[in-house]
């Protein structure tokens, strides 16, 4: 199992900077995911090297999960917000797979994250979402994801958003 607990957390790395950067491409306008098997499948296509590297050996269910869990710990920390996936709830009593997001976006303090020096930089003239962008084109989402959220945790204690 504690194979699985790492698989998740790299999955969470690379889900997490995939949305952030997407949102953050098409900010202000909402991203609606009609078939999160769809969006994955994309995702496991476009990164396949990387997923190759990392030898993730789970299921499309558990990504599923892996996946709506993403979205739902970013939205209930408020990063982004949707209007609406079922059940409607943003919080189910236990881990299930969604299906499909309707009109995600960055929040305010999504924005505020991905706009701001990063806090770890030596250059703070670049922007932690430039930087996560730059390195999603160059397919290392895992080490966009790591910056992210190295970053996100140290964006919410100097901002105390705690």
């Amino acid at each position: 199992m504690p194979n699985m607990k790492k698989s998740n957390i790299q999955l969470f790395d690379i889900y997490a900077s995939y949305l952030l950067n997407r949102l953050y491409e098409e900010f202000p306008v909402c991203v609606t995911i009609d078939s999160v098997d769809d969006e994955i499948a994309s995702i496991d296509e476009k990164f396949s090297e990387e997923f190759e590297k990392l030898n993730i050996q789970i299921g499309q269910d558990q990504k599923n999960i892996v996946f709506s869990e993403t979205v739902l710990w970013l939205t209930n920390n408020g990063f982004i917000d949707f209007t609406n996936a079922y059940p409607d709830n943003k919080r189910p009593s236990a881990p299930m797979q969604y299906h499909y997001f309707l009109c995600m976006t960055l929040t305010i303090k999504g924005v505020n994250l991905l706009t701001s020096p990063k806090p770890k930089s030596i250059s703070k003239h670049k922007k932690l979402g430039d930087e996560i962008m730059e390195k999603v084109r160059h397919g290392a989402l895992l080490e966009a994801g790591k910056m992210l959220t190295e970053n996100m945790f140290d964006f919410v204690v100097a901002k105390g958003l705690e």
